[in-house]
């Protein structure tokens, strides 16, 4: 993990890369949408004395991108179900990728699927500005490996699926 770069699209308050910095990762940038997330993020770096190990961008990471070095290893824990448009934000994030490559999304199961239908509906109904996605899981998958990434990992909750993808040299 020594020298590991992190990206973190749509870190939150930091929790996984924090965890990844414990281990031994050299830095960490942490991309969100929400203010009070990063300075959340920041509060907790810096209760782990880990702000010289961090940065925080607000806003879009697709719109965004451009403007960011490459890392060894990006994370989107449960992000493309937050996302419209999910091919954006997969080429976008793989494109910033030099080694492992980790997303969550929820479960293709039915249960799953009527959670997040009625959750888009609803949001829909009374125009909320923050929505979810159902998207195709398995044509998100197929498009992280046409970047160059083979499937190394995964794992599942009830409700979520975790893959992790290695680049292929």
């Amino acid at each position: 993990m020594a020298s590991k770069e992190i990206l973190d699209i749509g870190c939150g308050v930091g929790s996984l890369h924090m965890i990844l910095l414990a281990e031994g990762a050299s830095r960490a940038t942490g991309v969100d949408l929400s203010e009070g997330m990063l300075d959340q993020a920041k509060k907790f770096s810096a209760q782990r004395q880990l702000q010289g190990k961090t940065s925080y961008i607000l806003g879009d990471f697709v719109q965004k991108a451009d403007e960011l070095q490459q890392a060894d290893i990006t994370l989107l824990d449960k992000v493309v179900c937050c996302y419209e448009n999910v091919e954006a934000l997969v080429k976008k994030s793989t494109s910033k990728t030099r080694g492992l490559y980790a997303f969550s999304h929820p479960r293709q199961s039915f249960l799953m699927r009527t959670i997040f239908k009625t959750q888009i509906a609803i949001s829909n109904l009374f125009r909320m500005s923050f929505r979810p996605y159902w998207h195709d899981w398995t044509w998100v998958r197929g498009l992280v490996a046409a970047q160059g990434f083979q499937l190394v990992y995964e794992n599942a909750t009830i409700a979520w699926q975790v893959a992790v993808y290695r680049r292929i040299a």
